[in-house]
């Protein structure tokens, strides 16, 4: 098995939990120590101090000998994706992804055909930057092929290799390089940097979910606007219904957010960064999910009326606290401390009006029903809420002949 660096010793007090957690140590035993490793963002993340999720680990054993030996040790295992190494252990609750180390055959810059290996330095060479290809072994030691413990240590962002190669082989890595050196550099690699814009092309390819993933995993960071205004300068950054992005917009609200000390969700950025198109165009160009779609539409309309002095009361009952905390977090007006209170313990109303009041009193279901309830409604807001059923009932309008 191809070692490539010799194994390092990680810092002293270096011990992340799971690496001696109770779903680690049970795998470890079913597949032997010497047999397997974890590797990517648990130990990247880790090794910089922050709290991994994921936890993914690597073997020698192929995918089928992974689910006899855990089988062996009352461990589940789920071929979740046999046909490129990967199967999920299940252990009192706890999963972690297992995966046969691979290299590759065949790429044709979204997919690849690979092949099974047992050599450590081919499974990291087809990996993207020297940072993700960090393995740790049950014994507290880091494999580092290419260096990207002094990368971490540096906030380098590096492809391994040769970029534009890494690139070919899977044209999502763009993105990845982006979002990458937003989270883990302080400026974009030159090399890695001039492979992106001459691969720029190959973007168009990617499927809208990828790419709408990516992008928002980057705009997450605190300040992404240097890496957004390079993507947009090497063109891969999408154009929506004809509508570049708005860079002058996106710095706007990042600069607003960063001065109050705010922080807003990624969507409420991208909904910045394409200030010139409309909520349904950017959900339908990103594929974005209906809960997703509703919030970024939420926020415009609090953002657009905050500036009118719009009741507190109304903004939080017609667009919900989140919604209001979002547009608050870009808000400057001198009031914004007071409104920040009033959102923390507003307690929501509820309408104290429903349809059967009204079916009872002459009205049909239809849209003269909901016309008279909208009025209602509307009534009791003006009154900031203080109208009782009574009351609002002793002025209802009457049903229509």
């Amino acid at each position: 098995m191809g070692e490539g660096r010799v194994l390092l010793e990680p810092p002293a007090d270096w011990s992340p939990a799971w690496l001696t957690s109770e779903v680690s140590r049970q795998i470890i035993s079913a597949l032997g120590k010497e047999n397997v490793r974890f590797v990517g963002g648990a130990v990247r993340d880790s090794l910089l101090g922050q709290t991994a999720c994921d936890i993914d680990m690597a073997t020698i054993h192929s995918p089928e000998k992974v689910c006899e030996l855990l089988r062996e040790k009352g461990i589940k295992a789920i071929g979740t994706g046999m046909q490129h190494g990967t199967v999920t252990a299940v252990w009192k609750g706890h999963s972690c992804e297992i995966t046969t180390l691979r290299r590759d055959m065949e790429t044709d810059g979204r997919h690849a055909k690979v092949a099974f290996t047992d050599d450590w330095q081919e499974d990291a060479k087809r990996r993207d930057f020297t940072i993700n290809a960090l393995y740790a072994t049950a014994d507290r030691q880091i494999f580092d092929p290419f260096d990207g413990l002094e990368d971490l240590k540096h906030n380098r962002v590096r492809f391994i290799g040769d970029a534009e190669t890494r690139i070919r082989e899977d044209a999502l890595r763009i993105y990845r390089f982006f979002r990458f050196s937003a989270r883990f550099g302080t400026q974009l690699d030159a090399e890695g940097l001039a492979a992106c814009r001459a691969r720029s092309a190959d973007v168009s390819g990617l499927s809208r979910e990828r790419v709408r993933d990516e992008l928002l995993k980057l705009l997450s960071v605190s300040d992404p606007r240097p890496y957004v205004k390079q993507m947009a300068a090497i063109g891969i950054l999408p154009t929506i219904e004809g509508s570049l992005p708005s860079l002058v917009c996106f710095n706007g609200h990042v600069a607003k957010e960063l001065n109050v000390g705010g922080k807003t969700r990624s969507v409420t950025k991208l909904s910045a960064l394409y200030a010139d198109c409309s909520v349904d165009a950017i959900a339908h160009y990103f594929r974005l999910s209906n809960k997703q779609g509703d919030f970024m539409r939420s926020v415009r309309a609090v953002l657009q009326v905050l500036t009118e002095k719009a009741p507190i009361g109304y903004l939080l009952y017609r667009y919900g606290t989140p919604a209001l905390r979002e547009a608050l977090a870009v808000y400057s007006g001198d009031n914004r401390s007071i409104l920040v209170e009033e959102a923390g313990n507003w307690d929501h109303p509820g309408f104290p009006v429903s349809g059967k009041d009204l079916l009872a009193r002459g009205f049909v279901s239809g849209e003269a029903l909901g016309k008279a309830l909208e009025v209602l409604e509307q009534r009791w807001i003006d009154s900031g809420f203080k109208l009782s059923r009574k009351e609002l009932l002793q002025d209802m309008p009457l049903p229509p002949p």
